[in-house]
């Protein structure tokens, strides 16, 4: 039993380790070699490229993979419905949190603004629209919540995951912003068992919130 829980704990913490390790030191290589020339987003979207395919590999192996890339007519409804509420809420929490005064204090709400804006309309797009979210929603619903969910209940997978998915942001704003998010995507990724979904749904908040802030 002993052997398990270590097991279990380890098949989290391995994926958290691997993401943060590659995303980051590749972060760190091509700022050294882009980013005066094309701006730290361009970097992120490179490092973001180059982790993918480890976390795809981890996730593949697991002991349990709920893996549907399909859509089916059935459940076309509810699919389109789970993307357009992750959309809504999280173009409702960006305006909110866009006007919110702790922004003036959080430097590192301030920091990783800078960051994701720093770059033509193409690179945002690419990075904040498709390669974050494939690369986030792999590792926190693919990977943490599925398994979570797999041992324990589908709510303390979707808890935990949402909870370090805000974490990971490294500020009070977006802690709470990515949780809140992180709850519907979890919730979108158990109730179709396609990672797909919660793909969709990160990338056309994003998207649109790149696109409204022009």
């Amino acid at each position: 039993m002993k052997d398990l829980k270590t097991n279990r704990i380890i098949q989290i913490v391995y994926p958290l380790f691997l993401y943060y390790v590659i995303y980051d030191l590749a972060n760190v290589i091509f700022r050294g070699f882009f980013a005066e020339k094309f701006g730290n987003l361009f970097c992120l979207l490179l490092a973001a490229c180059i982790t993918i395919p480890f976390l795809l590999q981890v996730y593949l192996r697991l002991p349990i993979v709920r893996m549907d890339f399909s859509f089916k007519k059935e459940t076309m409804k509810r699919d389109i419905f789970l993307v357009l509420l992750v959309v809504v809420v999280g173009i409702l929490l960006n305006m909110i949190a866009s006007h919110l005064p702790l922004q003036e204090i959080s430097e590192g709400y301030q920091r990783a603004n800078e960051t994701l804006w720093d770059g033509n309309l193409i690179v945002k797009i690419l990075c904040n629209a498709i390669a974050v979210p494939i690369l986030e929603e792999l590792l926190f619903r693919g990977i943490v919540c599925n398994q979570l969910s797999f041992w324990f209940k589908p709510w303390v997978g979707i808890l935990i995951s949402s909870i370090l998915f805000g974490i990971m942001h490294f500020n009070v704003i977006q802690f709470l912003y990515a949780f809140i998010v992180g709850l519907i995507l979890g919730v979108s990724y158990i109730k179709t068992h396609n990672l797909v979904i919660p793909i969709l749904g990160h990338g056309l908040t994003n998207l649109i919130v790149i696109l409204y802030f022009m």
